[in-house]
């Protein structure tokens, strides 16, 4: 029992660390690119990675199975909004978010993402809590 309790504590926090970070990973991604274009290289590597680990959760696999389903469209539907703005970022030369479409998660990533640049456009110094808190 006591694992069980364990596991189902770990599956919250993972997922409250992902509600909180993947709308700061968008202002700051944007901004990186924005402010710093010495680095672009180096982030478009980074962010290669981080997409194609982030795509995994929408691989057919047997321990999604094993995830309750309202968790995994949260983590999935974070992932997509991510993706689609770093395909917005590099201007349509990337193609991540491409990865969520047979999962049909997607269009949920459309809808973070969409609340994301809705409230990034202002420039509001507290507009990624105003995310977090939409989200």
């Amino acid at each position: 029992m006591a694992q069980a309790s364990e596991l189902g504590l770990n599956m919250v926090r993972s997922l409250t660390t992902q509600l909180y970070n993947t709308p700061f990973d968008l202002f700051l991604q944007s901004r990186q690119y924005a402010d710093f274009p010495l680095v672009r290289d180096a982030q478009f590597g980074e962010l290669a990675r981080q997409m194609a680990e982030y795509a995994q959760v929408v691989a057919p696999s047997v321990n999604r199975d094993m995830l309750p389903p309202r968790f995994w469209q949260a983590n999935a539907a974070m992932s997509a909004a991510l993706a689609l703005a770093v395909d917005d970022l590099y201007r349509g030369r990337t193609a991540y978010a491409d990865a969520y479409g047979p999962s049909g998660m997607l269009q949920a990533g459309r809808t973070l993402y969409g609340i994301h640049r809705g409230l990034a456009a202002g420039d509001s110094p507290d507009a990624v809590f105003r995310v977090v808190d939409a989200w």
